[in-house]
């Protein structure tokens, strides 16, 4: 029976050690070709061991696709039933929860998703595996996606074929065996095997952005050169082992040249010494280490890099941390202790920086996330379309232009008692603002603060201050203008 089973999916498993006797594989089954075929080989290949191995699978109805996603969750568990693999549905609200949590239903969906996963792994501690149908062509659209978005080398690797899934308490290897396969041989494996699945109507659709690039992108690039997926592919196993031999140098680094203290700081000339690529995954590797919740983009990469060229050099990061560069003591480091230096007899401490935020330009901000500031202009409305297209999640609220004291600009918090500002007839903290809006812990790292002349106009998931409240005003607002926050959470090094 092993012998109608695509090598590349066998030699997938085989890489990752599988199978054995006593695993037990779970298949996230959305009944579509990919996870069909995916269950199939999952099964057939149980069957034919002489000590089988354990196969279920879990569907989840998100609630988008009324009666086609019925008819999904149908298909799915007929289908198990057929073959006796054991199997869970699961059914949430995605467009309630995407309401609430401001994401787009997709990736809602996958949060959602994925939630059960973790959920039913921690109910089920006998399942050793979790398995999904994420193909070659899905890599290919990946690696493009992040291309244009924006990435590091690190983010070309694209889809690994086995990563950690937290499961409650405990992880377990998530392992997707069909990277290798193209989309064309998984349909021609469902031929062949006269399997039956269901097509999901929203993937011929074009409003969402994985669709584009699949129906437009992807298409347009094959007519300059039919092999674009494939070439794609390389690139992604390519930089996998670029970015794997980087970590090796990486993490030899950092055992031979930490010193000891707490918290640890590295040996500043020897950093310097190193070549930049590796220079900058060293201190990408510190920042993560210091367990900052927003993730390290190359804007923080590159203030890190400005202050280690310097004998006394500080800048701010995140979640109230500091790097330095000491000449002196001959060390670098990150750390919470907000240390203060002296410049010809005065003391200073680092101060936030101020990005300006004019009409109509995207402005990247220390957190990975993007801002941008409408007039309701054509130019600019077309400007935040392109925006809405590229990223998954954003925010935004309104404000009366007229009542803005000279221009916008976005900074980082600085201190719980001074970020203060009139909002709901009352002076509020950004912190109690936070928390008064239930802003999870995770998100509020360093938000940008958007400001003006008098001070804080906007904390993002929050309210806007009063006197630029277009509902406050008792004059009325002639003219309406739009913040926005863009989160990216892909661009990490």
């Amino acid at each position: 029976m092993t012998a109608h089973l695509p090598r590349a999916f066998t030699d997938a498993l085989y890489d990752c050690g599988l199978p054995y006797i006593g695993c037990h594989l779970l298949i996230a089954f959305s009944g579509g070709a990919d996870s069909t075929a995916l269950l199939h080989m999952a099964h057939t290949l149980s069957e034919a061991q002489r000590m089988p191995f354990a196969v279920s699978a879990v569907h989840v109805h998100h609630g988008i696709r009324d009666a086609e996603a019925d008819r999904d969750a149908d298909f799915c568990r007929t289908f198990c039933e057929t073959y006796g693999i054991p199997f869970t549905l699961y059914r949430c609200d995605v467009p309630a929860l995407a309401k609430c949590s401001g994401r787009s239903l997709e990736e809602e969906a996958r949060e959602q998703r994925y939630a059960f996963f973790s959920r039913h792994l921690d109910a089920h501690p006998d399942i050793t595996h979790l398995l999904t149908a994420h193909h070659a062509d899905d890599q290919a659209e990946t690696v493009l996606f992040r291309l244009l978005r924006g990435t590091s080398p690190a983010g070309l690797s694209g889809i690994p074929t086995i990563r950690d899934f937290a499961a409650g308490q405990h992880s377990i290897p998530l392992i997707r065996p069909l990277l290798g396969l193209s989309k064309d041989k998984l349909l021609a494996y469902c031929r062949e095997h006269g399997l039956s699945y269901v097509t999901d109507s929203t993937n011929l659709s074009t409003d969402c952005t994985r669709n584009l690039l699949r129906r437009v992108l992807l298409p347009a690039a094959k007519e300059v050169n039919p092999a674009f997926s494939a070439a794609l592919q390389r690139l992604s196993s390519d930089a996998a082992l670029d970015e794997d031999y980087f970590t090796c140098l990486t993490d030899a680094f950092l055992r031979e040249h930490t010193v000891s203290e707490n918290p640890p700081a590295l040996r500043r000339d020897v950093l310097l010494s190193q070549h930049p690529a590796v220079a900058g995954r060293i201190l990408a590797s510190l920042y993560r280490q210091a367990g900052i919740t927003v993730p390290c983009t190359h804007r923080h990469l590159d203030a890190m890099r400005g202050a280690l060229a310097r004998a006394d050099g500080i800048i701010r990061l995140p979640d109230g941390f500091f790097f330095y560069s000491d000449g002196i003591r001959n060390i670098c480091r990150i750390t919470r202790e907000q240390q203060k230096k002296t410049v010809n007899g005065t003391t200073i401490v680092p101060i936030p920086t101020v990005l300006p935020l004019p009409p109509g330009t995207s402005v990247p901000f220390f957190d990975g996330s993007v801002c941008f500031l409408s007039d309701r202009s054509p130019e600019n409305e077309k400007k935040l379309r392109d925006l809405k297209n590229v990223y998954k999640f954003f925010i935004s609220t309104h404000i009366n232009s007229d009542k803005i004291l000279g221009s916008i600009s976005l900074r980082p918090r600085a201190d719980n008692k001074t970020d203060v500002y009139l909002c709901g007839h009352s002076r509020k903290t950004v912190r109690d603002v936070l928390s008064a809006h239930r802003v999870p812990h995770d998100l509020r790292g360093d938000l940008p603060l958007f400001c003006d002349g008098g001070g804080i106009i906007w904390v993002p998931f929050c309210g806007i201050r009063d006197d630029v409240n277009p509902k406050e005003t008792v004059d009325g607002a002639s003219h309406i203008s739009d913040l926005y926050y863009f989160s990216d959470m892909e661009r990490i090094l």
